[in-house]
């Protein structure tokens, strides 16, 4: 349980055992079929080709139509939207897409309440924090979403100082007066690596004890290539 100005922070890296280039190169001969098998037999009989150190890059961008920050270096893309909730709404490995973005929504906003004009979820997909435990029968439940600051207005973005061979950026949720916190991360990507780290900080901005688990929610594209995009429930998973 978190007091007054208490914090709690964890982390974890995605892609950390892929963070070689021959990797890459494995996964896109296999991403036209074959599965797992394939991808790592073809991963272990490539050989890593010599890759010189470069700085990962933190640069202006625009995806879908959204203004966006696009963490980069020669091997991955992390597209940010700190105006929607601070949410990561693309990574690509290999030139493929991994995350799900609601095309129905691409480019657009929330209203300033960070909601739906009818005061509904503005679910543009993504990777997010949210608090846990979620549910609807008591104040020890988080009641989303909808959640007008947390999911839907915008974060503070902070490019932190770089490290040789290492670019961050940190994203700062507004403070929630209905959850009592204040969400943060840390997204630090790598030179040369598919690796990418995640640091997420909660912060108890209220008067009194809050209790909440830190929650990434991530939603995948979890469509073929040959799927219909008329239908985008069907390449949705969470």
């Amino acid at each position: 349980m978190w007091g007054k100005k208490t914090r709690e922070a964890w982390n974890f890296d995605f892609f950390k055992i892929d963070g070689r280039t021959e990797v890459v190169g494995a996964y896109s001969q296999a991403a036209d079929g074959g599965g797992m098998e394939r991808y790592l037999q073809t991963a272990a009989s490539t050989a890593a080709p010599d890759v010189r150190e470069t700085q990962p890059l933190a640069t202006t961008s625009t995806y879908q139509g959204w203004k966006s920050l696009c963490l980069g270096n020669n091997l991955i893309e992390l597209q940010v939207l700190p105006d929607i909730g601070g949410r990561i709404i693309q990574f690509k490995l290999g030139g493929h897409a991994f995350l799900w973005v609601n095309p129905l929504l691409a480019g657009k906003l929330p209203a300033a309440s960070g909601l739906t004009e009818d005061g509904g979820w503005f679910n543009s997909g993504g990777d997010k924090l949210w608090p846990a435990p979620q549910g609807w029968a008591n104040e020890q439940q988080w009641p989303g979403p909808p959640d007008a600051v947390l999911d839907g207005q915008p974060y503070q973005l902070e490019k932190l100082p770089d490290r040789p061979g290492e670019t961050a950026i940190r994203l700062t949720s507004r403070n929630d007066p209905r959850s009592g916190i204040r969400l943060s991360r840390v997204v630090r990507i790598f030179a040369n690596s598919t690796r990418v780290s995640f640091e997420a900080t909660m912060e108890n901005i209220d008067s009194k004890p809050r209790r909440w688990g830190i929650w990434a929610h991530t939603q995948l594209d979890g469509a073929l290539s040959h799927d219909n995009d008329s239908f985008p429930a069907r390449k949705l998973i969470t």
